[in-house]
């Protein structure tokens, strides 16, 4: 008889289990009752390329500005994105962000995340 294993896997499994569960029934089950759906268009759609575009460019800097820096930029543009404040602001707020993520996640729970090249 095998044992189950509990790991750093089990809560993606589960989750990815109740997600595939409810798509299923989402499928073959419940009725779609909404009319035809729509593209968003002007400020919505350029929002959601430039969260894409965020996404991949921070994709490519982490390697290379590490985690604290490639977070603060990128989440900087995030915050001026959608709040549409003002510069100073945002990057202030990032940079707020970014310091609690790194104390959390590296100097807390100690993850090895990429430090690039200033090795904070």
């Amino acid at each position: 008889m095998m044992k189950g294993s509990v790991g750093d896997d089990t809560l993606p499994l589960v989750f990815g289990l109740i997600l595939f569960g409810l798509g299923v029934i989402q499928t073959f089950l419940i009725r779609n009752r909404r009319g035809p759906v729509s593209l968003p268009k002007g400020k919505m759609a350029r929002r959601m390329i430039g969260t894409m575009l965020d996404l991949f460019i921070y994709l490519a800097i982490l390697p290379f500005l590490g985690y604290a820096l490639s977070t603060f930029v990128c989440s900087a543009f995030l915050f001026w994105l959608f709040g549409g404040y003002r510069w100073p602001l945002c990057l202030l707020a990032a940079l707020v962000l970014a310091s609690a993520l790194h104390f959390v996640f590296i100097s807390f729970l100690q993850l090895p995340f990429p430090p690039g090249i200033f090795r904070l």
